[in-house]
């Protein structure tokens, strides 16, 4: 298994050996073929500098994929060949949420914060963050303390910016900033 965001390297080692024993690495040909999901890929171009290796650079290969390697050996002096193949499976990478600042706030009353996660990324998208990436932000709001809630006496401010990852928060609710300050 590997991620998306991951270089895919693969290397391999050939040789003959002959009656007597010895190693030979010369006279050997190597050749790659790439199945995604089965199916011949021939897209992916290796940019390994030797052709017994095969190398992606990140973000070559898609998510929830299954791609078979297969390195194929042919002996220039004969008919012979041999192969052996490997099955690599891309998982989805995670989402990571990132909220700009301090990781707790305190409002007085009638103080205004404003929260800002278009820092957040997907790691199976390359270099875009935010809506950009194609992320959408739902923000929610309650007390932790002293007493746990659902409600937690701002208002959020304007709801329109929070789907671009910002949103400002109003404390209006005279009862929980009181509650806050005993």
């Amino acid at each position: 298994q590997m991620r998306r965001m991951s270089t895919l390297s693969l290397m391999s080692t050939a040789y003959l050996v002959n009656c007597a024993g010895s190693v030979n690495y010369g006279g050997i040909t190597n050749r790659w073929e790439v199945r995604r999901n089965g199916v011949l890929e021939s897209s992916l171009v290796s940019t390994a500098k030797e052709s017994s290796n095969f190398n992606l650079p990140a973000y070559s290969l898609k998510v929830n994929t299954i791609y078979e390697f297969k390195l194929i050996i042919n002996v220039a002096v004969s008919s012979l060949s041999s192969s052996a193949a490997v099955s690599v499976v891309v998982i989805p990478g995670e989402v990571v949420a990132v909220i700009s600042g301090a990781s707790s706030f305190t409002l007085r009353y009638n103080d205004t914060l404003t929260l800002d996660a278009r820092s957040s990324y997907d790691e199976d998208v390359n270099g875009l963050y935010g809506a950009a990436a194609g992320l959408t932000f739902v923000w929610t709001c309650s007390t932790v303390s002293p007493v746990l809630s659902d409600s937690c006496g701002v208002r959020m401010l304007p709801i329109t910016t929070a789907a671009a990852g910002t949103i400002s928060l109003h404390a209006n609710d005279i009862s929980a900033v009181n509650a806050v300050n005993e």
